[in-house]
């Protein structure tokens, strides 16, 4: 699980992007990790929020003062129960990055294969994707 928190997290200092509104940002929970947006996500198959946080603060320190939003949704059942393969998509908008002339929206998208409690299938056989 600590793997996953931190490729996280250097992911998130690379990446980001477009935005869907402030009314939306409004009724987003914020989150110190990705952790509990995986887990809702698994379970009911979506889950929503706004990174806080160490990964949040880092980039604030390096000037990115806009949400960070996090949407979490699974793409696949696998073949271990209550494993799922999630796609994680992660947006900001307007980011002027130290050294960009203008701002830009920012958006990074990846899969990630997740099992109760943080942890992979047991092995390659479990992580086989069976139906959305």
């Amino acid at each position: 699980m600590m793997m996953i928190r931190s490729g996280v997290t250097i992911l998130l200092a690379m990446v980001l992007g477009t935005s869907t509104g402030r009314a939306e940002e409004a009724a987003r929970p914020v989150v110190e990790d990705l952790s509990p947006l995986l887990e809702k996500a698994r379970a009911q198959g979506r889950a929503h929020g706004i990174l806080g946080g160490a990964s949040a603060a880092k980039l604030r320190s390096q000037g990115v003062d806009q949400p960070i939003l996090v949407d979490v949704t699974t793409v696949a059942r696998l073949r271990q129960p209550e494993c799922r393969r999630l796609q994680v998509e992660l947006t900001q908008k307007q980011v002027l990055m130290p050294g960009w002339k203008a701002p830009q929206d920012r958006n990074s998208r990846f899969e990630m294969n997740y099992c109760p409690g943080g942890n992979p299938p047991k092995d390659e056989t479990s992580a086989e994707q069976t139906a959305p």
